[in-house]
This record gives structure tokens, C-alpha cells and sequence, in this order.
């Protein structure tokens, strides 16, 4: 190797964010792994939804989403009113 030689270009980022090429680990990173907890009586209820509640849980979490006792509450409403599969679309 010689002095100056590029040996690796990320991507610029902003503060406090990482900028990690995939590449030098051998592929993808895989996805978080951290179970749903719910704590609230509104996030028990939409979790007792099934697979698909927590998917929704995960996914409002990883972009940030953190005031969704209201819509959960209402969500999780549905079912009663609607049955079982209200929540899965047309």
C-alpha cells in the first residue's frame, strides 16, 4: 500500500450518525432484533392483534414515532367493532 492511497470512501453524514459500508463486513448487517414490550394497556391491547400489531410497533419506532397511545387505543378498537381482520386492509 502506498501513502495517500485510498483505501476505503464512506458516504458524509450528519453529526452523530455513522456512515458504514457493508462491504467490509462481509454483507448486509441484519436488522434489529429487539422484541416488543408493551407496557401501556393500550399497547397490550394492539400487540394481543397478532404478528402484524408488532410489525406496525417495530416500524413506527424505527422512524421515531414515539406518541402513539391514541391511535393504538383506536386501532386496537377496530377489532371490536369490526372483527379480527379490520386491520388488514381490503
Amino acid at each position: 500500500m502506498s501513502l495517500g492511497a485510498v483505501i476505503a470512501e464512506h458516504a458524509v453524514v450528519s453529526p452523530g450518525e455513522a456512515s458504514v459500508n457493508d462491504d467490509h463486513y462481509g454483507g448486509e448487517r441484519p436488522g434489529p432484533r429487539r422484541a416488543v414490550r408493551p407496557k401501556t394497556t393500550a399497547e397490550i391491547a394492539f400487540c394481543a392483534l397478532g404478528p402484524v400489531a408488532e410489525a406496525f410497533i417495530k416500524a413506527a419506532a424505527a422512524t421515531g414515532a414515539t406518541k402513539l397511545a391514541g391511535d393504538l387505543e383506536e386501532l386496537a378498537g377496530l377489532e371490536a367493532a369490526h372483527g379480527a381482520r379490520a386491520g388488514d386492509g381490503p
